[in-house]
């Protein structure tokens, strides 16, 4: 066969954005890992609530960030059901970003919408759970092997059986607002918001938390007569917020469409990248950056089989004053004036005033990294706390 030919018939470039996991049990156990990621995540959230402040902005931070984490363990486990036994066709596998993510790609978050609208009709075309159990049983007694067709069943029942709009990490999940009187405006009063997505480019969970005002000139947010403004917020959050649009943009776009509004600060927290050896192991170390070599490398050296490194950031965006606003040369709403620095490059491309970097590791590898390693881990030394756990997941912080 000569070289054209050897070319025409090469197996097609694998899709690193979305993967299919090699190995027998790999969905389940990177499943289990992203669940101890938010059983961790969710640990080390509550901790730093404890020196929170008393403020309604602190405690409604706390509280969105533990609900936010919350739903995305959920869906995890739901994802863990419904990935648990191989289709018998051997189609619908998890697909998973290797890239700059490790979480699964928006499309298993996507379908989760699809699986939402059809959740009734599939359960009732599924046996009942105490049928399957029972067909299951009777087949390993007559055969001796497990019945992959029923298995299969039994962890798509138990899946619909756990979606809940209510519940589950959606595309874009809305949250809540409340009152924040801490605001020394006239004529203005306080708020405060969150909402989440899942972000296609990065395919990573995103929060977002925004504090603004409004004109006390309008019905209050919060009463039935302000459900016009309210529903007018709603809806621009909804169609700015839920990609990763540069935090700038977001807040400019709210300040202009909603006349009454005004966005004082926002912080949008990114969950990821997530690296395991699970995951780093899936590609040939040639391909492997030299950051994720290192980590590679820490992990089997310090880490358990199963243990991760998470990265997390928090963009900060801050308004500094006011400016008179045009409209075709005549004077609008006073507008936002956010900052933005230009001497500093990844806040600059974010439309950031600030970012703050963390790293979750095992307790082991937090002890035995020197600063020389982490020096060469542009993505580890840029951190300003490095967080442990250990096997009870016990949290340890270090600035």
């Amino acid at each position: 066969m000569d070289a054209q030919a050897a070319t025409s018939v090469a197996a097609p470039a694998r899709n690193l954005e979305f993967a299919v996991l090699q190995g027998g049990d790999s969905d389940t156990r990177y499943l289990r890992q992203i669940q101890r990621a938010c059983s961790i995540l969710l640990g080390w959230y509550a901790e730093r609530s404890k020196t929170d402040g008393a403020n309604v902005k602190d405690t409604f931070e706390s509280s969105h960030m533990r609900q936010m984490l919350e739903r995305f363990l959920n869906t995890a486990n739901a994802l863990r059901m419904k990935h648990a036994f191989r289709s018998p066709d051997g189609e619908g596998r998890l697909r998973v970003d290797l890239t700059d993510s490790g979480f699964f790609n928006r499309h298993e978050i996507t379908t989760l919408l699809v699986d939402l609208s059809s959740k009734d009709s599939s359960l009732r075309d599924l046996p009942p759970m105490d049928l399957l159990k029972r067909d299951i049983l009777n087949y390993l007694f007559a055969n001796k092997k497990e019945p992959d067709d029923l298995l299969y069943k039994l962890g798509l029942r138990s899946y619909y059986s756990m979606l809940d709009q209510d519940t589950m990490f959606l595309p874009y999940v809305p949250g809540n607002i409340v009152e924040w009187s801490n605001t020394d405006e006239k004529g203005k009063r306080g708020y405060v918001t969150g909402w989440a997505c899942y972000g296609g480019e990065k395919n990573a969970p995103y929060t977002y938390l925004m504090h603004f005002t409004q004109d006390e000139n309008r019905p209050a947010l919060l009463l039935p007569a302000g459900e016009a403004d309210r529903k007018q917020l709603a809806e621009i959050i909804r169609e700015e917020g839920s990609g990763t649009l540069p935090l700038a943009a977001i807040g400019d776009q709210i300040d202009d469409q909603v006349g009454p509004i005004h966005p004082k600060f926002f912080k949008r927290t990114r969950i990821g990248p997530f690296y395991s050896r699970l995951l780093l192991e899936q590609r040939p170390e040639m391909d492997l950056s030299g950051t994720e070599k290192a980590l590679l490398d820490l992990l089997r050296t310090y880490g358990a089989e199963n243990d991760f490194i998470l990265f997390t950031s928090e963009e900060l965006l801050f308004s500094t004053s006011e400016y008179q606003g045009r409209r075709m040369l005549l004077p609008t709403k006073m507008r936002q004036a956010f900052y933005v620095p230009s001497t500093d490059t990844e806040a600059y491309e974010a439309g950031a005033s600030k970012i703050y970097h963390y790293a979750i590791m095992p307790y082991s590898i937090l002890q035995n990294l020197t600063q020389e390693q982490a020096a060469h881990m542009p993505t580890l030394a840029r951190c300003v706390k490095r967080i442990g756990y250990d096997k009870r997941e016990r949290i340890y912080e270090v600035s």
